[in-house]
């Protein structure tokens, strides 16, 4: 896919859905520096930044994204998804009040048909992929596939191939993303595993600094977060890991397993049904190809912010969430070409923007629809 920015027009030569992605859109505007912090990385991410001003307009200056949240929403692709030259989008009577005008606006700019669906997949339970081979598969989470099927999910998104994948979380941006034939999964085992070396080195350093962190990760993450990890499958709501990890790997991809996220469970009020709330989400980014690399820009670690540490305390110490997850990534992807988002502060001594939006079950690819 090609994206012509004098007009402003999406036109499209070979199979629409291109690994590279040429821009993201997001509905809520100014989110508290998480749509700006973006932009300002588009030359290096390749991804340009489409938002809302106060009377809907599409703009791209970040000083123009809007402010105001009421008529807008927080969760982009929950309710809209750019794939080729549809724009898919779910038509809810309780929300038409905001999704029809912008669905209006979008179609117009971008020049894409809106296509309304009963049965929406959620921008976050599906991620195309194109193989070296030039087929494209599709991912999508188990839930949807039950619900629309196998041959209806391969014509709308045009796939030569779908994989269902058990869903170990509410929609599979929260827990994995591909990078060409791999795909990084977050595993809990791994992460604890990390968190209890760390803690073994700290004890051994003997140094007040080292002995505080030792205290908080064990208190408050290893104990904490092995209880959770630890939950069977009859009392978790989701798939286990293993099972998405098997999923995967029949469908002929490498499984790259990472320490990628911490969560604890929340009952919503409005379905009752229990979500992950993170304050670590490094699967919930964003992935592009830029210059025929792998980019990631994703989510700051509120542990990391919670806790102050900081590129200087995490040098002392020698650990910090987002260095663990730069250790992992860096045989696929350079240190230069992953870069992490904060947003920035409403209010003194409060959480960042981007990690309101890991309290609140998502981050900067919930936050954000893909135009592919």
């Amino acid at each position: 896919m090609k994206v012509n920015y004098d007009n402003n027009r999406v036109s499209f030569n070979a199979y629409a859905a291109s690994p590279v992605k040429k821009g993201i859109f997001i509905t809520c505007g100014e989110f508290f520096g998480a749509a700006s912090n973006l932009s300002k990385l588009t030359s290096k991410t390749g991804l340009k930044v489409y938002s809302l001003d106060d009377n809907l307009n599409i703009v791209t200056q970040p000083e123009l994204f809007s402010r105001n949240f009421e008529r807008k929403f927080l969760w982009t692709q929950d309710f809209v998804s750019f794939v080729g030259d549809k724009l898919y989008f779910y038509p809810s009577l309780k929300y038409s009040s905001k999704v029809i005008p912008i669905v209006e606006k979008l179609s117009k700019f971008f020049g894409v048909s809106p296509v309304p669906q009963p049965n929406y997949v959620q921008g976050g339970n599906f991620i195309l992929n194109k193989t070296p081979s030039g087929k494209l598969d599709v991912f999508v989470g188990d839930f949807d596939v039950r619900n629309v099927g196998l041959d209806e999910l391969a014509k709308r998104y045009n796939a030569d191939n779908v994989i269902a994948v058990p869903q170990a979380d509410k929609h599979l941006d929260a827990f994995m993303f591909v990078i060409g034939k791999r795909v990084f999964v977050c595993d809990d085992n791994l992460m604890l595993k990390e968190i209890k070396n760390a803690i073994e080195r700290l004890k051994t350093k003997r140094d007040p600094q080292s002995l505080t962190y030792s205290y908080l990760l064990e208190k408050y993450y290893y104990n904490n977060f092995k209880h959770i990890a630890d939950l069977s499958k009859e009392n978790r709501p989701y798939a286990h890991t293993d099972d998405a990890v098997k999923a995967i790997e029949n469908a002929g991809y490498m499984v790259v397993k990472i320490p990628g996220k911490m969560y604890r469970y929340i009952r919503s009020e409005e379905d009752l049904r229990y979500y992950q709330s993170y304050s670590t989400n490094f699967a919930n980014g964003l992935f592009n190809m830029k210059n025929g690399k792998p980019v990631i820009v994703t989510n700051e670690s509120y542990d990391d912010e919670m806790w102050k540490i900081d590129d200087t305390v995490a040098k002392a110490i020698g650990f910090s969430f987002k260095n663990l997850f730069l250790k992992y990534m860096t045989d696929y992807v350079k240190p230069e070409n992953i870069h992490f988002v904060r947003g920035s502060y409403f209010a003194p001594n409060k959480p960042s923007g981007v990690a309101q939006l890991l309290y609140n079950g998502g981050g900067l690819n919930c936050h954000s629809a893909e135009i592919v």
